[in-house]
């Protein structure tokens, strides 16, 4: 069967949905909120990539130009049906450019917030992965340095993210290190980990299976570990 294509969403229509979502933050109402998943549903409010031939942008459902078509690839998250989700103006964006990935702000020029220097570099939200040189490390972008310096083996990828539910992991000569979407982590000391997102991180530290303490140390009890996944 044949896909019927959604309208695209108006300022109306941006307005509506925003007056629908306050009223369920004031009081929940499955009436407004089904009122609400079918405003969502009937439109598209998708960002699409542009080209100016072999070099691409952003435009969002407005019709706004959030990036130039002067780039060759982009990191973007999909929603519905594959396609990218909505972009607002100001939003931070994985970037590739002349063989090399940055951060770019998505304000309609493409202002480099992270120069295009690496190889490969995560989803930018506050803490994110990159690779330089083939090692890892962990870039905080907002502060513009390194939470781990690129000296790594590898960082564990959930699917272009550095977390999954508030806990990421990175390797070094042949040890993992565990790390907080907080800005907390450990040293890579540890043989092994297990990647169950629930509960508090469990490590394997020579040969015994426990958990994370506060100092980033091995303890074998429950009540002293510090590195927990979030629900």
């Amino acid at each position: 069967m044949e896909r019927t294509q959604k309208p695209k969403a108006t300022p109306a229509d941006f307005e509506k949905r925003e007056k629908l979502t306050a009223t369920l933050r004031e009081k929940w109402s499955d009436e407004v909120n089904d009122e609400l998943m079918r405003m969502m549903n009937s439109l598209d409010w998708d960002t699409e990539i542009i080209y100016d031939g072999d070099k691409c942008g952003l435009r969002n459902w407005r019709g706004e130009i959030l990036l130039p078509p002067v780039f060759e690839d982009f990191g973007l998250l999909t929603g519905l049906a594959g396609k990218y989700r909505e972009m607002y103006k100001g939003e931070r964006v994985s970037a590739k450019k002349d063989g090399r990935w940055g951060v770019v702000v998505a304000d309609g020029t493409g202002k480099w917030i992270v120069d295009p220097v690496y190889d490969s570099i995560g989803y930018p939200w506050g803490l994110t992965y990159v690779c330089l040189g083939g090692k890892w490390g962990v870039l905080n972008i907002p502060e513009s340095k390194y939470l781990i310096e690129p000296v790594c083996d590898s960082v564990v990828d959930y699917d272009g993210f550095l977390f999954c539910n508030g806990i990421g992991f990175y390797r070094k000569e042949g040890k993992y290190g565990v790390i907080g979407s907080w800005g907390s982590f450990t040293e890579a000391i540890f043989d092994d980990y297990e990647g169950a997102a629930e509960g508090a991180v469990k490590v394997k530290y020579k040969g015994e299976w426990g958990f994370v303490s506060k100092e980033g140390s091995f303890t074998p009890d429950k009540d002293e570990a510090y590195y927990y996944y979030s629900e």
